[in-house]
């Protein structure tokens, strides 16, 4: 017998939700639910009409309402949505979900009755507002209020999202409404045709909630007073009561950070001993409720076995942590309370399988350790169900194995093509004096690294390999003298873009050695400091000097000083990497006098100073998509001096350029001169598998005036509902490439007429499908801009267009309020930074 059944699910409704349906024609919407799930006894399906207006006025109402009631569903008539909170039946229950498809208030003046009309308006204003007070007495503490409706005018009057505030409820989540993902749904009209159906056209399905979207996106486990699971014989009250401690979390004004993890993230912890590493995130955030904690053992063992684990628990449900125990790391995705819930972080600290033959088991033993990836194989597999897509799946585990530096890159890359290894020992040294040292050498080899021996770094630049080779990165690690002379040599060897990266003690004495103060001396400046782990090296083992160099040291307070040729502001952009001998040449697409014409690249001058225009200024990295004569990249390099920070692209290329606008070889030509890197033939929709843009970051990535071109040529209307899903493809297919590309803290920013038929377009919405969420708004004005000419299409494409009411939209890759990443501080020597 089963104890519990798996969950089924249409678009965003489960069947482990309670369900409230309102308004139903001839509810086919909820015979679609009941359909999909199975059953149907997790809804209420009501509607305003008798029994016998349902059989004179819908033709399959009455087959309907008898599925439903087959399939376990209850089924209510006569329901009012001002006052069913009161009904007799409704007055006690609480749902998760509460539904009302296509609200509509009837036509007060007949047939003739126009939408328009201010005051039918005012009465469908009055629907909705009624609904939403009554419904939101009747939800439960996680629950959603769904109300679909059409966006176009002028049903965009009702102003639901307003009305939802008023009675204080949030929005949450907007989504776009599709018949498609409904089968069987036929929408019903009202009054004397209300068995017809009506073009649903554009539609959003608003979603809201008693709690901000922070608060409620968390874990929907559905579990109410007379919720699905109360049917559950293997899962009874005072089981759930003391395995899942759920309380809802209260609103902090503050994200408290704990290392890596911060009170905004939903957490999972999986095999947790004692509770105490719960309890310590706990403590860092001043509560637990974003924390679902859960144990392989029982609460029973952990009161047995574990001295601190019952205060923990304690402390934990005080703080309202969710906890489980007797959950599988393994089959933890099936677990029914924890089957639809999605988290930011899933975190598993040292996993252990156990010992396969006693506690006399050899940790190295072959057996034990293919059980340990047995275990975590299981548990990677079983995470990724689970995570959201921006979400993270984190093991704690020790890394003591011996490697050396290369061999730990080589192995992090697969191939090792790309490095040069060089040593001062040679072959006959490291044969007697390190014990691993010919074995590294032969694997770094057969990687295709080149390995150069008695090289002094002293006079390194004239060494005949290295005299002509350029690099990206020249490393140092732990040097024990001559750190002038390395410095010197190595500053002749790098590439325009490179970097020289010295790993050093910052103790004293080893603070004496005043690295900065060298690198200075021989013209090299400090881009950026960053404290060096052995953990981040997977057990790259540290060597001393002389008679005891195969043994290691303790690294203590180390930093990797990282210094280049220009300033850090100017020398941390975009790392094409592209020198004579670098990895392009060998592509025989991408030849010399392509990428000497196609891609500029100089490295900008220093200036003291950040030049800004309007939201953009010279610190940031910059990528300009879909530009037409380039009028938009000139215009911010003369703001800005330079354009050394940006990266200006085109879908056409340079012949057409050439041929079609009058002032795009001039602004080519300014912007070469201001440093610009420039590309060609660039499509939006795959930009982010570009070869030369593969590889690079950016903090500000836009698109001015985004436009798809006429699908049926010069004489396509704007508001053709093909057009429109033309635009939504370009305009989706770009946000998805563009998040790819972004840094951490970058914006995708897309410029746009926000009037009618351009406001169907829904950029927001788009945002959200592809995992951006919008933080600004911004109305758009040419008088920001000096120079720029916002152009046409097709054969008018040197033409200019009214911008009209325009709005620069800002997105990031997490909303405004949820720092995933815990702010960071830049120290530096020699340069100013900003944080954007």
């Amino acid at each position: 017998m089963e104890v519990f059944s798996f969950e089924r699910q249409i678009k965003h409704y489960s069947s482990y939700q309670k369900i409230l349906l309102l308004g139903e024609g001839d509810f086919s919407f909820a015979v679609c639910l009941a359909r999909a799930f199975g059953l149907a006894v997790n809804m209420v399906a009501t509607s305003l009409d008798s029994r016998e207006s349902l059989m004179l006025n819908y033709s399959k109402a009455m087959s309907n309402v008898m599925e439903l009631e087959a399939r376990g569903c209850k089924v209510l008539l006569e329901v009012d949505v001002h006052s069913m909170s009161q009904h007799p039946f409704l007055i006690s229950e609480r749902f998760d979900r509460i539904i009302y498809n296509f609200p509509h208030v009837g036509y007060l003046h007949g047939p003739f009755s126009a939408e328009c009309i201010w005051f039918q308006n005012r009465f469908h204003q009055d629907l909705i507002r009624g609904f939403l007070k009554n419904a939101s007495e009747m939800l439960t503490a996680i629950g959603e209020i769904h109300v679909t409706h059409k966006t176009t005018f002028p049903f965009s009057e009702w102003k639901t999202v307003e009305l939802a505030q008023e009675v204080g409820l949030y929005l949450v989540h907007e989504e776009h409404f599709s018949l498609l993902d409904y089968p069987a749904y036929e929408n019903k009209r009202v009054a004397w045709i209300c068995d017809q159906t009506f073009p649903v056209g554009m539609c959003i399905s608003f979603k809201f909630s008693k709690q901000h979207s922070y608060t409620t996106s968390g874990f929907d486990l559905g579990i109410t007073a007379s919720g699905p699971w109360s049917g559950y014989p293997g899962i009874n009250g005072p089981q759930m009561q003391r395995d899942v401690t759920w309380i809802m979390p209260k609103y902090t004004s503050t994200i408290e950070y704990s290392k890596a993890y911060n009170s905004y993230q939903k957490i999972l912890l999986v095999g947790e001993g004692d509770f105490s590493f719960a309890a310590c995130l706990a403590r860092a955030f001043g509560s637990a409720a974003n924390i679902v904690a859960t144990s392989l053992d029982s609460r029973e063992f952990l009161m047995v076995n574990y001295s601190k684990a019952m205060s923990n628990l304690k402390e934990l449900e005080d703080r309202e942590c969710t906890i489980l125990h007797c959950v599988d790391v393994k089959t933890m995705n099936l677990h029914p309370l924890l089957y639809n819930m999605r988290f930011d972080r899933i975190i598993y600290n040292f996993p252990h399988s156990g010992y396969s033959n006693g506690p006399s088991s050899s940790e190295s033993s072959i057996f034990q350790i293919l059980s340990h990836q047995n275990l975590v194989r299981a548990y990677f597999k079983s995470a990724r169900e689970m995570l959201t897509e921006t979400g993270e799946v984190h093991v704690t585990h020790k890394t003591t194995y011996p490697f050396s530096f290369a061999v730990c890159l080589a192995r992090a890359f697969g191939l090792a093509v790309n490095m040069v290894a060089t040593s001062l020992d040679s072959r006959e040294s490291l044969m007697l004096n390190y014990s691993k040292a010919m074995s590294n050498v032969m694997e770094l080899e057969a990687r295709g690294c080149k390995v150069l021996l008695e090289v002094d770094v002293h006079s390194m630049s004239q060494h005949p390999f290295l005299i002509s080779e350029r690099f990206d990165r020249i490393i140092y690690n732990f040097p024990h003298d001559l750190i002038r002379g390395f410095l010197k040599n190595a500053s002749e060897m790098l590439t325009a873009i490179g970097e020289i990266h010295v790993t050093h003690k910052t103790t004293f004495p080893f603070s004496e050695w005043k690295t900065v103060e060298l690198a200075q001396e021989v013209g090299l400046y400090l881009v950026h400091e960053e404290h060096f782990s052995l953990l981040d090296y997977p057990a790259y083992e540290n060597k001393r000097v002389a008679w005891i160099c195969d043994q290691t040291f303790p690294v203590g307070m180390c930093i990797s000083f990282k210094f280049s040729k220009q300033h850090s502001y100017t020398t941390s952009g975009f790392d094409l990497g592209i020198t004579a001998s670098g990895p392009w040449s060998g592509y025989p697409g991408i030849n010399g006098p392509q990428m000497q014409r196609d891609v500029t690249w100089i490295m900008p001058k220093y200036t003291s100073t950040i030049e800004y225009s309007k939201a953009y200024n010279s610190y940031q990295k910059i990528l300009l998509v879909g530009e037409g004569d380039f009028s938009f990249a000139a215009c911010l390099a003369r703001a800005f001096g330079s354009a050394a920070n940006i990266v200006a692209t085109s879908l056409d290329s340079r012949e057409f350029l050439m041929v079609n606008y009058s002032k795009a070889m001039s602004n080519l030509k300014e912007l070469e001169d201001r440093e610009c890197t420039i590309l060609h033939c660039v499509d939006v929709k795959t930009m982010n598998l570009h070869p030369l843009l593969y590889n690079m970051r950016f903090d500000r990535i836009i698109y001015n005036f985004p436009h798809s071109g006429y699908s049926n040529g010069p004489s396509s209307s704007e508001s053709s509902i093909f057009q429109i899903l033309s635009h939504q493809n370009l305009v989706r297919a770009y946000f998805k490439s563009a998040r790819e590309m972004l840094t951490e803290t970058g914006e995708v920013h897309v410029t746009h007429k926000t009037t009618y038929p351009f406001s169907e377009w829904n950029i927001v919405t788009l945002a959200l499908e592809a995992g951006l969420f919008l933080v600004n708004e911004e109305s758009f004005s040419l008088w920001n801009y000096p120079g720029y000419q916002n152009k046409r299409g097709a054969r008018i494409c040197d033409q200019t267009f009214p911008v009209g009411k325009s709005s620069t939209f800002k997105f990031s890759k997490y909303p405004p309020y949820c720092f995933q990443f815990p702010p960071q501080r830049f120290e530096s020597t020699s340069s100013p930074w900003l944080m954007l």
